[in-house]
């Protein structure tokens, strides 16, 4: 049973960034075709059918990360309308005015040249980057080489640094982060009418750290923080979880279910884990079917 990842779908009214998307349209195709060809079941649904060792082969469930605006304006009302459910994963930090740095990135590579960015990035780290050959040949393929190297350098720096040199670029391009967070990312009330319309909402964490990076208890605050944090958003109990990047480290799992998670997600894992389940990208999926 695939479970399909999605992010941006369509364009945000607030804004003027061309950030990679699904468009509507290609969407709300996607939609009719998973509505016609497959069950769409929530991930308590597909946990339950999991549990009870069912064959899923024809079921399908729905996953939206980061919280942006455009699901609650774009992605909500066409599921709506089809009747389909699906789980929303906001980032925590956005609800106390911070937006998370791969957000932050994604804005200002849209922005800004990336030759640009690497000139600022070797002049902060005092090294140059690489132009010809990937860092990562196996990670950010979509992505330009010296893309991808920006990206691969700035994963592998400590928390604090990073977000020095992150901020340093958002700045050039976004005056307020707390005025960018109320207008980019689905705010309280809207997430609050989407529990009433019956779908899901969980955790993406803090602040999209992977998790992989931190240590046992800066995974253990990061996780808590956050459903912390949107439980008093929505003024409900969160039980499902994604994990940033997809990634996550060997504690992960039990501190998600020591903190009261039931259904969490990660990119590409073993069908066999007993608890975090694999999702796929959208894209991946269609491709791969060609739809």
């Amino acid at each position: 049973m695939p479970i399909l990842d999605y992010h941006y779908v369509g364009e945000n009214k607030d804004f003027n960034f061309p950030l990679h998307s699904c468009g509507l349209d290609e969407f709300t195709r996607q939609l009719d075709f998973l509505k016609n060809h497959y069950q769409i079941v929530s991930l308590a649904e597909y946990s339950e059918l999991k549990r009870k060792n069912a064959d899923v082969s024809q079921y399908v469930s729905l996953v939206f990360d980061d919280g942006s605006a455009v699901h609650y304006d774009n992605v909500f009302p066409e599921l709506l309308a089809r009747k389909i459910p699906a789980s929303f994963f906001p980032v925590a930090s956005v609800f106390e005015g911070k937006a998370p740095a791969p957000i932050k990135m994604h804005i200002v590579f849209s922005q800004i040249d990336n030759g640009k960015i690497a000139e600022d990035l070797e002049k902060f780290l005092h090294k140059e980057i690489p132009r010809a050959i990937r860092l990562n040949p196996k990670k950010r393929l979509n992505d330009d080489i010296l893309t991808s190297n920006i990206k691969q350098i700035l994963s592998e720096l400590p928390e604090l640094k990073k977000e020095k040199f992150v901020n340093s670029q958002f700045i050039k391009v976004v005056e307020d982060e707390k005025q960018f967070c109320e207008k980019f990312f689905m705010r309280p009330e809207q997430l609050r009418e989407m529990i009433a319309a019956g779908m899901d909402i969980g955790s993406h964490s803090y602040d999209h750290a992977p998790l992989d990076s931190l240590s046992f208890e800066e995974q253990k605050s990061n996780i808590h923080r956050s459903k912390q944090i949107i439980e008093s958003v929505i003024n409900k109990k969160v039980y499902s979880f994604s994990c940033p990047f997809g990634n996550y480290h060997k504690d992960t799992a039990d501190l998600l279910r020591d903190a009261g998670f039931k259904y969490v997600i990660a990119y590409n894992q073993a069908e066999n884990h007993d608890f975090i389940a694999s999702c796929l990208d959208y894209g991946i999926f269609f491709k791969q079917n060609k739809i």
